[in-house]
Parts: C-alpha cells; sequence; structure tokens
C-alpha cells in the first residue's frame, strides 16, 4: 500500500538542493548492477534529515524518524533506470510490515509534468520477486499494470516495506532527478533501528535487512 501526500507551498525544497547535488558518498559502486543504474547516495548527516523531515509534521505524527537508512537518488534525464525492485528483503518486509514505512520525497524545487520521472508502485503480491529482489515481470508490463504517482516537488509517497516500485524515466531537460528516500518507525518497535542494516559494498547487498 502507498499514500501520496502533497505540499501547497514547496519553497523550502531550494534549501535542500545544493546539498543533495554535493553528497558524494555513493552506496555501492560494485555489486547489484542488475538493478541498472543506481545513482543512490547516502546522506549521514542526521541534522540535515531531520531539517528536512520536520516540513512534514503531518505525515505519520508520533513515528520516528529514522537518521540511519537516508539516501538521495540522482537520476540523469534520457537514461534507462532501476528495474522494480523492493527496497527490504521480503521476509524482513513481512516483520515490518505495519511498523516501518518508507518515503520518498520529490526533491526538485522546480519540476514540470511534462518531464514525467515519476514512480511506479504495485503490492508485492501482484509480481513474483527473484532472490535478487527484482520482480520477475518486463519494466514495460510493469508500468503498464502498476499505478504511477507523478513528480511533484515536495510530494511525499510513503510506502509498506514490501511495495514494489520502480523510477520512470525522464526527457525534455538538463535537470538531474533528486528524489530522497528515509524510513519512519512506529514508536513501539524503536528497536528494530538498530536490527536493520542497509545496503553496502561490504555485504554486496541491495536491499535493507533486519540481522
Amino acid at each position: 500500500m502507498f499514500e501520496v501526500f502533497d505540499k501547497e507551498d514547496t519553497s523550502f525544497l531550494k534549501k535542500y538542493e545544493q546539498f543533495f547535488l554535493d553528497v558524494k558518498d555513493k552506496v555501492q559502486d560494485t555489486g547489484a548492477k542488475y538493478l541498472v543504474n543506481m545513482p543512490q547516495y547516502k546522506i549521514q548527516d542526521s541534522e540535515f534529515i531531520s531539517d528536512l523531515l520536520s516540513n512534514y509534521p503531518e505525515i505519520y505524527p508520533g513515528w520516528i524518524r529514522c537518521d540511519k537508512f537516508s539516501y538521495v537518488f540522482r537520476f540523469q534525464p534520457d537514461t534507462h533506470t532501476m528495474l522494480p525492485h523492493i527496497d527490504i528483503d521480503a521476509e524482513s518486509a513481512k516483520k515490518l510490515k505495519g511498523k516501518a514505512k518508507r518515503v520518498l520525497i520529490y526533491a526538485n524545487p522546480v519540476w514540470k509534468d511534462e518531464w514525467e520521472g515519476g514512480t511506479y508502485f504495485a503490492p508485492y503480491e501482484q509480481f513474483k520477486v527473484s532472490k535478487r529482489h527484482v520482480a520477475i515481470v518486463k519494466k514495460e508490463k510493469f508500468a503498464e499494470e502498476a499505478s504511477l504517482v507523478q513528480n511533484k516537488p515536495g510530494r511525499v509517497v510513503v510506502f509498506d516495506p514490501d511495495e514494489i516500485h520502480a523510477p520512470q524515466e525522464f526527457s525534455g531537460n538538463d535537470v538531474q532527478r533528486l528524489v530522497f528516500a528515509a524510513l519512519i518507525i512506529h514508536p513501539d518497535h524503536a528497536d528494530l533501528i538498530d536490527r536493520l542494516e542497509g545496503p553496502n559494498n561490504e555485504n554486496g547487498e541491495a536491499v535493507t535487512k533486519l540481522v
């Protein structure tokens, strides 16, 4: 399940733009190549994460805004993007259902509808998922059958850990598509934060897991 939240005033995004563009700590330089073009960069500045998420107090109030497992994705126009996938391995996702949510924020201060660059979402049960956490379906078919959420500045998508998703390709501009990804946890399950391990070059994983 996913939910979409919009902001009327998105002027706050401008102050974060340069930070996103300057982040250098890529999650994986090796491994996970099967996802195709995964320009995922770690954000480890907890003050920055807290400040950005403070603009969305109405979204799951009371839930913990994690200062771990936060990333910015910087997609290039006219470039093939990631395959349909899940962010958290299926077994862990089952245990996290109702206890954790993934959050995506479309972070470009300016974005035109005609550029496209949204995100496709589908429930886990709709497609089979491989051991590599990728949906076993052609990307074109996935796009036809999944739900498309359009890219709007400041728009937030909150979704279950096992929701299959894939970025929509875009063109018509020379602007990098900025998407901030975070994790929120129900306050009754704060202990889960220390049991999660994110993807990195050392573990060779493309997803977050409970350990």
